[in-house]
């Protein structure tokens, strides 16, 4: 009788223990695997995060929140400011009359310098909604910002046929930024303004074709911590080239905002000569590019 006891008593005992083996293995496995789970997450977190950062798909609820997250996770370096009154003006506005330039009376230019309407309070609030993800005094942030948005959400659409159409800004933005090149750079010029910015719009041929693109005028700022940004930003190489063009008369040095190069500072579209407009004091001016990309400016 107690040998019986003796046997069951061990038995019962061999199975507890193999039950309580099999339940430390399984807790074990269990907490392996949870934390391989969260490791796959936080990876997935991450990368969705910076996906949808550059899609454009986070609002900003809290613009120094999202500024300060967005230096924290290193993907945004803080912009540097562009002092405006750096700027060198090309044809100065004398009081509150702008000078008068003859390229303003001519029809065909007359209608890129009319769609630039900067001053519109559509354009103003849509520019400084976007701007406001990089907050404070002008800066490459805002640019950057304005260039990006507008590029994400554009739509490609022709002019009327043999007629050059030229929208107002305010009317590409109600159009659901609809248009074609001159449209594009008349709205990314007319918002730029609209915080600030000053910006040269090019009309610009090769042997083959045309196409339209804004520069956005950085004065006399120190270029290194431009390009630092813009290149931290795009994910571009230390090396890689950042366009820029710098006057030889006023020493204003200009960002190229072509649609073309994906981001701000990207390769200029192959010219060789064209037609510039100074928006904000009417001005305009014809420029041919040589085999060494020096530019010879024409004034009207």
């Amino acid at each position: 009788m107690a040998k019986a006891k003796f046997l069951k008593y061990m038995t019962r005992l061999f199975l507890y223990s193999i039950l309580s083996i099999t339940c430390l293995v399984s807790v074990s496995s269990c907490r392996y695997l949870e934390e391989k789970q969260q490791e796959s997450d936080a990876k997935i977190d991450s990368t969705s995060f910076r996906q949808q950062l550059l899609e454009g798909r986070i609002e900003p609820v809290n613009t120094e929140v999202m500024k300060h997250l967005l230096q924290m996770r290193n993907i945004l370096p803080k912009p540097i400011t562009i002092p405006v009154n750096t700027f060198e003006r090309e044809n100065p506005i004398t009081g509150a009359v702008a000078i008068k330039d003859p390229c303003y009376d001519n029809p065909e230019r007359k209608k890129v310098l009319d769609g630039c309407d900067y001053t519109s309070t559509l354009v103003r609030n849509t520019a400084i909604q976007i701007a406001a993800n990089n907050p404070g005094p002008y800066n490459i942030g805002q640019l950057c910002d304005l260039f990006d948005y507008t590029l994400k959400n554009w739509t490609y659409i022709n002019d009327p046929i043999m007629f050059n159409y030229v929208a107002k800004a305010s009317e590409s933005i109600e159009q659901n930024y609809t248009g074609d090149c001159d449209d594009f750079a008349v709205l990314i010029g007319s918002m730029i303004m609209s915080i600030g910015g000053e910006v040269r719009l090019n009309y610009a041929w090769n042997d083959s074709a045309g196409h339209a693109f804004v520069e956005a005028n950085l004065g006399r700022i120190p270029l290194s911590s431009i390009k630092h940004y813009i290149r931290q930003r795009y994910w571009l190489n230390f090396n890689e080239t950042v366009y820029l063009r710098r006057d030889l008369k006023t020493q204003n040095v200009w960002l190229n905002m072509d649609w073309f190069a994906k981001h701000p500072g990207g390769p200029y579209y192959g010219h060789d000569h064209g037609i510039r407009f100074f928006i904000a004091y009417r001005h305009c001016e014809s420029f041919e590019v040589n085999t060494d990309g020096q530019i010879k400016v024409f004034d009207h």
